[in-house]
C-alpha cells in the first residue's frame, strides 16, 4: 500500500534538479519580469511532471522485471 510519501518518491523530485536547466537562457539574457519568471516556473513544474510521468510509465512496464532483480525487488 502506497502512502503519502510512496507517492512523491515515485514522482522522484530529486531528479527535478537537472530540470532547472531550462532557466538557463533566462539567466543568461538577465531580461527579468514577472511575466517571464512565471513562464519558467510553470515551464518547470510542467517539464518535472512530464519527467515524472515517465519515470511512473518505465516503472509499470519493468515491475515484472525489477522483481526478479537481486537489488530492485527490495524495493516491491
Amino acid at each position: 500500500m502506497l502512502n503519502n510519501s510512496n507517492y512523491i518518491q515515485l514522482l522522484r523530485p530529486s531528479h527535478w534538479i537537472k530540470n532547472l536547466i531550462i532557466a538557463l537562457p533566462l539567466l543568461l539574457s538577465m531580461q527579468f519580469n514577472t511575466q517571464l519568471l512565471f513562464s519558467l516556473l510553470l515551464g518547470f513544474l510542467s517539464f518535472s511532471l512530464l519527467a515524472s510521468g515517465s519515470y511512473i510509465l518505465n516503472d509499470i512496464k519493468d515491475i515484472e522485471n525489477d522483481r526478479l532483480h537481486l537489488v530492485k525487488k527490495k524495493d516491491h
